[in-house]
């Protein structure tokens, strides 16, 4: 999917992936963005741990920049990105930990700022919450 998208749309300014089950904000998510830049390598999302590589889990959504997609899947990266990764899924909990593996191995790692993957209603507030 993400190589897919980035051949459709290699001048994107940011890619936003979110499953179809969730729902998406446009206009708070391209005001949020504006807050950062595209020219760096970012890869925001609800982030979790495993195996000792961070990545963002597909449910809440991630977004990649510009940068950081052309590092994964730009003309100066081997071609078949995707399929190079069939032998290398087996044991991976999921696509969004294969993810996760390959920018790590690109040198792509951030992750905050975070997405939140949970309803409003079971947040806390207060001044030391959220």
């Amino acid at each position: 999917m993400v190589e897919e998208t980035f051949e459709m749309r290699p001048d994107a300014k940011w890619y936003v992936f979110i499953e179809t089950d969730s729902y998406l904000f446009l206009p708070p998510l391209t005001k949020y963005l504006s807050h950062f830049e595209a020219s760096k390598p970012l890869y925001m999302g609800s982030g979790i741990n495993i195996d000792g590589t961070d990545f963002a889990h597909g449910g809440s959504g991630y977004v990649l920049s510009h940068v950081a997609m052309n590092k994964l899947l730009g003309p100066d990266q081997p071609r078949g990105l995707a399929s190079r990764w069939d032998s290398r899924v087996e044991g991976l909990c999921c696509g969004g930990h294969a993810l996760g593996v390959a920018l790590k191995e690109k040198d792509i790692h951030s992750l905050p700022p975070l997405f939140n993957g949970y309803k409003p209603s079971t947040f806390t507030y207060g001044p030391d919450n959220h």
